[in-house]
């Protein structure tokens, strides 16, 4: 099974301490600095429609793998197959992680030093 965008670019951002084709599922960290720094725009902020549809595919994927053969689905992002059991799991995992991003990115917004001129300014 197949993640589409923008919940696969996401995923992929994750792929930190190994290569999926190596390591899997482990491969990835998907704790919420890394979810956060995917998520910003140039701009600095997770624009709406992004994060909702990327909430929508969460659910989605999660029906999906409900709905597939008892011994498992395969997630070819991932290099992994998931089992009933485990989905729950990492799903709930990557939600609860992705409502802690965005807190990061308003709290980051909020505590950001910022020079008191602008930097294109000539005294």
């Amino acid at each position: 099974m197949k993640l589409d965008y923008p919940l696969s670019n996401l995923i992929k951002s994750c792929e930190t301490i190994c290569v999926a084709d190596c390591c899997g599922i482990d491969a990835y960290d998907f704790s919420p600095i890394h979810l956060a720094s995917a998520l910003i725009t140039p701009s600095r902020v997770i624009e709406d429609g992004t994060l909702a549809l990327v909430r929508r595919q969460i659910d989605e994927y999660r029906e999906r793998i409900v709905a597939g053969p008892r011994e498992g689905t395969p997630c070819e992002t991932l290099n992994h197959i998931f089992h009933l059991d485990e989905v729950d799991e990492f799903l709930d995992e990557l939600t609860k992680n992705l409502e802690i991003a965005i807190d990061l990115v308003a709290i980051a917004a909020e505590k950001r030093h910022k020079p008191e001129k602008n930097r294109h300014e000539q005294t």
